[in-house]
Order: structure tokens, then C-alpha cells, then sequence
């Protein structure tokens, strides 16, 4: 809290995962060195995942301490605290946005092209529970970088480089659609009057009832 350094870990590649905490105070955070790191309070590895691709994705943690995160490889996978694989899901595209949990449970998970979706998945087995798709791309390095958030009624809010702001229901069907003037790449945040506000490339931010 004064601001000096308490512990550095040395990765062994470029970090743009965001980290999530555990319940026990462990860290858990993607890098580009192809693994997912648990790092204990202290600052001292616990252990590491290898997937096989970068791993930018914020990481996510279920109530039973599942963790959950997205790679280049194009899956979502679910480790168990220990490190060992749950289970891992083919989401047909690179998985680089936060991954979000929503009120019942879902693993909200966004994908880029060639056919970017934003899929929600049983979190005990990578079931697909549904999958909401964006117009197809003849790009792999466009589709949904804006990671989800979910409100108190269980809608979920996104972003995606086609230029829209998206609600869903729980279900995954639309609920509504806002244009803005370029790609929607920030996560999106929730006053508490219910206000959503979220950035775009267009150089604008917007408040959205």
C-alpha cells in the first residue's frame, strides 16, 4: 500500500492478460509464452499451464475455484486449482476478451473470425449453452476483443469490431444493438442507475440507458 515493490515474477514472455484473484489469494494471469501462471500471495510460482498459443485473455474464476481463460489456440479451458484441465472447449477463433461469468453460472466467452461469436458455456462441462454470431470475417484478427459484462437482471453487454454494442438476454438472443463509428474494443462498465458506458475507436465514449 506505500507503493514499494513487494515481489516481481519474471515471465517468460509479454503479459496482456489482466490478473484474477483467487479466494486464496493466488493470481492467476495469461502471457505470451503460451501459459496460464498461479502465483501464490508471496509472489512465488505455483504453477503453470501450457496451451500451446498466447494466452491474452483475463482470466475468470467460478465459485468452486474453476479457472477459466482463452488462448490463440481458439479454445476456452477450464482448469481446476491444482492446474489440471477440466475440460477444454473449440470456440473456432482466437479467445482475447475477459472471460465473464453470468448469474446462473455461464462461462461467457467472445471469439474473433472467421466466424466471431460470443458463446456461453455450461461451466462443469464446456456444454455449449448458447452462441451469438457476428457477421462472418475474412479476417482471423477481427471479432470480439471487448470483454462481456452481466447485470442484476442477467443481461449481458458486449462490444465487437463491427462497430456495435450489443445486450443479450440470459439466453444469448438480442435483446437490443447500438451503432457507434468504429470497432468497440473496451469492456464495458454499468452505473448504478443502470447507464452503460463503453469507448470506441471513433474517439467517443457513450452512455447508453
Amino acid at each position: 500500500p506505500g507503493g514499494a515493490v513487494r515481489w516481481r515474477l519474471r515471465a517468460g514472455g509479454k503479459i496482456f492478460s489482466s490478473p484474477a484473484l483467487g479466494a486464496d489469494g493466488t493470481l492467476y494471469f495469461g502471457c505470451q509464452d503460451d501459459q496460464l501462471y498461479a502465483v501464490q500471495p508471496d509472489g512465488k510460482l505455483r504453477w503453470t499451464y501450457r496451451t500451446g498459443a498466447d494466452n491474452d485473455a483475463a482470466p475468470a474464476i467460478g465459485e468452486d475455484g474453476t479457472i477459466f481463460f482463452g488462448s490463440d489456440t481458439g479454445r476456452l479451458y477450464a482448469l481446476r486449482p491444482d492446474g489440471s484441465l477440466l475440460w477444454s472447449a473449440d470456440l473456432g477463433g482466437y479467445v482475447r476478451a475477459p472471460i465473464a461469468i453470468g448469474r446462473d453460472g455461464t462461462v461467457i466467452a467472445g471469439s474473433y473470425g472467421p466466424r466471431p461469436k460470443l458463446f456461453g458455456l455450461d461451466a462443469a462441462t464446456g456444454r455449449e449453452r448458447f452462441a451469438f454470431a457476428l457477421e462472418p470475417t475474412d479476417s482471423r484478427e477481427v471479432g470480439i476483443h471487448s470483454g462481456a459484462i452481466v447485470d442484476s437482471r442477467g443481461a449481458i453487454y458486449f462490444g465487437a469490431q463491427d462497430d456495435y454494442v450489443y445486450c443479450l438476454n440470459p439466453n444469448g438472443s438480442l435483446r437490443w444493438v447500438h451503432p457507434t463509428g468504429d470497432d468497440v474494443d473496451s469492456t464495458p462498465t454499468l452505473g448504478p442507475d443502470g447507464t452503460l458506458y463503453i469507448g470506441s475507436d471513433d474517439h467517443r465514449l457513450y452512455a447508453i440507458r
